[in-house]
């Protein structure tokens, strides 16, 4: 996924994330204040919390491979998502807040690298059990802000 691309949101979550970057310009030009939206993809790092509905998948395979009971996965596996860091999520929002021109950016922070289900179950050494790509493509951070994931 390209910062070029246009949105075409599928659930409400995703809608209010999208109205939150207009929100955000918006302000920004009738207060006169510099802004720029990062679109973070799925962050991961320690003491994450594994909210009842809706888990992260890294901490939920976290507490699977400990053996504190089972995850559910529907479909074939080979759903990806682009995972990142939270050092690379503070670093990029260091870049973005300090870098020159900007302004009004919409700017994916990612990993810029697909990760299946199947390589989180391999990793928990479990046997794998949603059929759908998510990654980003980031090269409008490493231009504008000159940052790019470990």
């Amino acid at each position: 996924m390209t910062e070029d691309m246009t949105p075409h949101p599928t659930s409400p979550y995703a809608v209010s994330k999208l109205a939150a970057e207009y929100y955000v310009s918006t302000i920004g030009k009738l207060w006169g204040i510099e802004t720029v939206a990062l679109r973070i993809f799925n962050a991961y790092g320690p003491g994450q919390l594994i909210p009842p509905a809706h888990a992260p998948v890294i901490p939920q395979f976290v507490k699977l491979a400990l053996g504190e009971g089972s995850l559910v996965v529907f479909g074939d596996g080979e759903q990806t998502r682009d995972y990142v860091y939270i050092d690379d999520i503070v670093e990029a929002m260091v870049a973005a807040a300090t870098a020159q021109g900007v302004n009004r950016q919409v700017i994916n922070v990612g990993s810029g690298r697909e990760t299946s289900i199947n390589t989180w179950y391999k990793l928990s050494r479990r046997p794998p059990a949603v059929k759908h790509r998510c990654y980003t493509s980031a090269p409008k951070m490493a231009a504008s802000a000159g940052w790019w994931p470990i």
